[in-house]
């Protein structure tokens, strides 16, 4: 997996959510093939454009640039043309003129983490992506992010720490308001590892709370965590959770 044609893709058997994941290399060549598969050189959307033009270092503008292919594809999966994308006040990003699409609310979600890029497109709701790397450094701040009880359960494992992180990033990206404390308002629960991990989740704000069911992928040393609101994960399958 050594070029940006490498793509894996998960689909959503219900034709509502599609995750784009992708791995470049820190090399001219990448970036030259990533312009050509996204067409962004002519047609690269105005916000995209100015966005990349201030980027200097070369993997950022590789990042962004797999970041926005990754998003397109996502999006042409389910029927809808690429436009580009903005963020509201608390960085949150959403697609430009996605009420022409039928009028539909479609979700997305970005994430990067050299070599990986990630988007996640959905209609059944507010969606988040996050994958991280496997690092010492989520052990230091471990006891300023999880709650006594997390802690317990994750002890010094370095796997367990950057889950229960990239969990607790995916929660944020999901509830998309800002003013959220990683160890008083977002919660993850110990699981059994596996293969294909899930894991038990929830927000609680003073006035939001709910509960999620997060998929887990590992790709080499890497972790990345999805999940979709109102909306549970059971085997490999997005289903959607009755509302008590």
């Amino acid at each position: 997996m050594e070029h940006i044609n490498s793509v894996f893709e998960i689909f959503s058997p219900n034709q509502n959510t599609h995750l784009v994941i992708l791995k470049i290399n820190n090399d001219t060549k990448t970036e030259n093939n990533l312009l050509a598969l996204a067409d962004f050189s002519d047609k690269m959307p105005n916000s995209d454009k100015k966005d990349y033009e201030i980027l200097h270092h070369q993997t950022k503008k590789q990042e962004f640039l797999a970041g926005r292919f990754a998003l397109s594809k996502a999006l042409k999966f389910l029927g809808y043309d690429y436009k580009g994308i903005k963020k509201d006040t608390n960085g949150k990003p959403y697609l430009i003129d996605y009420e022409e699409n039928n009028n539909e609310n479609i979700h997305i979600s970005l994430t990067h983490s050299y070599p990986f890029v990630g988007a996640l497109v959905s209609r059944l709701g507010a969606c988040g992506v996050d994958i991280e790397q496997l690092k010492e450094k989520i052990l230091r701040v471990a006891p300023r992010v999880f709650s006594e009880k997390e802690l317990i359960f994750l002890e010094k494992d370095l796997q367990k720490n950057t889950v229960f992180w990239c969990a607790k990033e995916v929660l944020y990206k999901i509830y998309g308001k800002g003013e959220v404390n990683f160890k008083e308002n977002l919660f993850v629960f110990p699981y059994e590892n596996g293969k294909n991990l899930k894991v038990s989740a929830e927000i609680k704000m003073p006035n939001f709370y709910q509960e999620y069911i997060l998929e887990v992928i590992f790709l080499e040393d890497f972790v990345l965590c999805y999940g979709i609101e109102k909306s549970g994960i059971r085997n490999g399958e997005l289903e959607i959770e009755p509302k008590y």
